[in-house]
C-alpha cells in the first residue's frame, strides 16, 4: 500500500509487469495523468484504489479484463469520458467512480468535455 506516500508524478505502465500483484492501493498522493491501458493484464489484482488524485482521462475499458477485482475506488479524480460496463465493471458500485465531474454513467448524455 503507498496510499498517503507523498507520490507524485504519472502511473508507469512499467507498473503492468507486475503480474502478480494483489492489491495497488495508491490512494490521496499526488498521482498525475492517466491510468494505464497496460494495468488490464494485471491478471491477480483483487483491489485497485486510486481515489484522491489528479487523475484524468478517461478509465481504461481493458481493466474490465480483471476477473479477480473485488474492490475498486477510482473517487475523487479528474476523470472523464464513459463509465465502462463490461466483465469487472458489471458489479462495482457507483461509489467507485464519485466526484469525477467529468465521468458519466452508461447511457448518460456526454457533453464535450475534451476528454
Amino acid at each position: 500500500m503507498l496510499g498517503y506516500s507523498n507520490l507524485s508524478g504519472p502511473l508507469s505502465p512499467e507498473l503492468a509487469k507486475l503480474d502478480q500483484l494483489r492489491d495497488m492501493m495508491v490512494r490521496a498522493s499526488n498521482i498525475q495523468g492517466t491510468i494505464p491501458e497496460e494495468f488490464g493484464n494485471l491478471g491477480n489484482l483483487i483491489s485497485l484504489d486510486l481515489s484522491n488524485n489528479s487523475i484524468s482521462g478517461p478509465i481504461p475499458a481493458s481493466l474490465g479484463k480483471l476477473s479477480a477485482l473485488r474492490f475498486l475506488d477510482l473517487s475523487n479524480n479528474d476523470l472523464c469520458g464513459t463509465i465502462p460496463t463490461s466483465g469487472a465493471f458489471q458489479n462495482l458500485p457507483p461509489s467507485s467512480f464519485a466526484n469525477n465531474p467529468r465521468l458519466r454513467g452508461p447511457g448518460q448524455q456526454q457533453d464535450d468535455d475534451g476528454c
